[in-house]
């Protein structure tokens, strides 16, 4: 679930409006564009989450489905090579939903249709 700009509310209702899918809390339920670790000394260290890193954690976590809510400039900017449209069923109001297809450790999202969750698995 990726919803950039959100204070985490819009995470939530997705959570149980999706239901019965589980929505992976991936990097904190936070900002994708990066991740925040708190450091032994109580200072927090800061790290780019790359597009790779981000195809890694899909992989890793099983994730079969990306739901798109919102997303801005600096995300399109880091991750729109993994969308095999560039985003352009999303910008298009087509879809949200893209499978998350890997062959041979490659990750491609691929657009989604019909554009809904309701009574999937």
């Amino acid at each position: 679930m990726i919803s950039d700009n959100d204070d985490g509310l819009r995470w939530f209702k997705y959570c149980y409006e999706m239901l019965p899918w589980q929505v992976d809390y991936g990097y904190g339920g936070g900002n994708v564009l990066e991740m925040r670790e708190t450091q032994p000394d109580g200072s927090t260290k800061v790290s780019e989450i790359t597009a790779e890193m981000l195809a890694a954690h899909l992989l890793a976590e099983g994730c079969t489905t990306v739901v798109i809510d919102s997303v801005d400039d600096a995300f399109r900017q880091r991750y729109a090579g993994l969308f095999a449209d560039d985003l352009a069923a999303y910008d298009a109001g087509e879809t949200q939903i893209y499978n998350v297809d890997a062959a041979q450790g490659t990750v491609r999202l691929t657009p989604r249709y019909p554009a809904a969750w309701e009574g999937d698995a």
